[in-house]
């Protein structure tokens, strides 16, 4: 009785006319109560009170239905009535019971949209008649694209389409992505449910579409499915992870790089660095000094694998420079401590008149400093002229002659000058005439000064001056 009710309410409602200015649309049930391999029954009119022809496009957007038009809609001529016969055929997640399904008819040459709503009751053969059968929507929603990295959300909504009391109803979901995830939950008449559920995923999942498909089960049989196709995104994702370690002037920095994402990437690692430090590193692998914005950096570019590891070194030794200081030091610590305190210097010059070719007479000086700040005793300048010429003893004011001249036939003249002490940083200028016995052409070699002396500690010490040159 019940069943009989409906299906006369679903006449009065489906006897429905469309009306416009220049057609009319009208379908009217013909068979609305089938099996699930069956197929519903309408018919379609359309007229056409215009005097050109017109076009129709018969559709609908619920995907658990299929629509045939017998025959096939194509144009309706003018002043026409068309009669079609409307199959409609429910798929497998249509499930049982009296379901809604909404048809558009758009006028393709205005673009008029015309909505109308069947009602087909689907009976289930397994089920005695006047018992209503499980009729159930099911939607699943889910992000159309998602990192991997981040947890998944999906949420299945389901509605009761009819007044049977839902008391125990499994729900399932499965995806190539996670494990299968089963509850159970009820559903009373007309009534309606969502659940949230979270997914930790793969975080190298590789990138692609992948299913969600949600299942559910009442007393054994699949009563509804739907389905969610999400994209997992490209991630390029490399972690750093640097490490310091050494001693005594070598220091070894190790980065070690870690592909976390889902895709091959190209990275370029940097350690920062400047002219001074690259002298002393080593890069493995080898790499050399490149300007980044500016800035002097070591830098590795590398290609990784998802989950591949990589490690970069880089070694500072700055033994060799610091060999290199201790040596110098050294090297200038011992110049000072085996220097001789006394600076000796020994000049000529030429006491030639001017337009005279040539030059006999010359001036010889000779000084003598106490680098030192410390007092020198027994201090005594020996200087010898060779046998080419001969002293000449000067009279000039502050000239300071010698103690002793001592000639000899092979070695010359010798002079000695005592003075007894240097006082710190004392300076003593000696100087005496040379003439020659032939005019000087070309180059004349003086032999070098010696200086005697005695240090602060009792030490006899003796410096030498150049030997020195003079040259027409």
């Amino acid at each position: 009785m019940r069943l009989a009710v409906i299906l006369g309410l679903t006449v009065l409602l489906l006897a429905s006319i469309v009306s416009a200015s220049n057609y009319q649309i009208s379908i009217d049930p013909v068979n609305t109560s089938i099996l699930p391999d069956q197929s519903a029954l309408f018919k379609l009119q359309i007229t056409n009170f215009d005097d050109v022809e017109q076009r129709f496009q018969v559709y609908t957007f619920d995907t658990d239905w299929v629509l045939r038009l017998d025959p096939p809609l194509t144009a309706v001529p003018e002043d026409t009535l068309q009669e079609h016969k409307l199959w409609v055929k429910p798929k497998r997640s249509a499930g049982f019971g009296t379901q809604g399904i909404t048809v558009m008819i758009k006028q393709l040459r205005d673009r008029i949209i015309s909505q109308e709503s069947l009602i087909v009751h689907v009976r289930d053969p397994n089920r005695q008649p006047g018992v209503y059968a499980p009729s159930v929507q099911l939607i699943v929603n889910a992000p159309t694209d998602h990192d991997p990295n981040e947890p998944l959300g999906v949420t299945v909504n389901y509605r009761n389409r009819n007044f049977l009391n839902i008391t125990e109803m499994t729900v399932q979901v499965v995806s190539p992505l996670f494990a299968m995830k089963e509850f159970t939950t009820q559903l009373g008449p007309r009534g309606e449910k969502s659940a949230e559920l979270t997914f930790d995923l793969d975080p190298y999942q590789e990138p692609g579409e992948y299913p969600i498909r949600a299942v559910l089960v009442y007393l054994n049989d699949t009563i509804n499915e739907g389905a969610k196709t999400i994209r997992v995104a490209e991630v390029e994702n490399v972690a750093e992870s640097l490490e310091d370690s050494g001693g005594l002037l070598r220091y070894v920095s190790t980065l070690t790089l870690e592909n976390k994402g889902n895709v091959e990437t190209e990275y370029d690692a940097k350690l920062p660095t400047n002219w001074f430090r690259n002298l002393f590193s080593t890069t493995e692998p080898k790499v050399s000094l490149t300007r980044v914005a500016g800035e002097a950096y070591h830098v590795w570019t590398v290609t990784l694998e998802p989950q591949e590891v990589l490690v970069v070194e880089r070694s500072e030794n700055y033994r060799l420079l610091a060999l290199v200081i201790v040596l110098i030091l050294a090297g200038v610590l011992v110049y000072y401590l085996t220097r001789s305190p006394v600076i000796a210097v020994k000049e000529v010059i030429s006491l030639r008149e001017e337009g005279e070719e040539g030059s006999s007479s010359l001036k010889v000086r000779l000084f003598v400093k106490n680098r030192t700040s410390k007092q020198l005793s027994n201090v005594s300048v020996i200087d010898r002229v060779p046998s080419i010429g001969k002293y000449a003893q000067q009279e000039t004011l502050g000239t300071v002659s010698p103690t002793k001249v001592v000639k000899s036939p092979k070695k010359g003249t010798v002079l000695k000058w005592e003075l007894d002490i240097l006082e710190p940083f004392e300076e003593r200028i000696l100087s005496y005439g040379l003439d020659s016995k032939l005019k000087i052409v070309g180059k004349l070699r003086l032999p070098s000064g010696k200086i005697h002396f005695t240090t602060k500690h009792g030490k006899e010490r003796v410096t030498y001056t150049k030997n020195t040159h003079y040259e027409e």
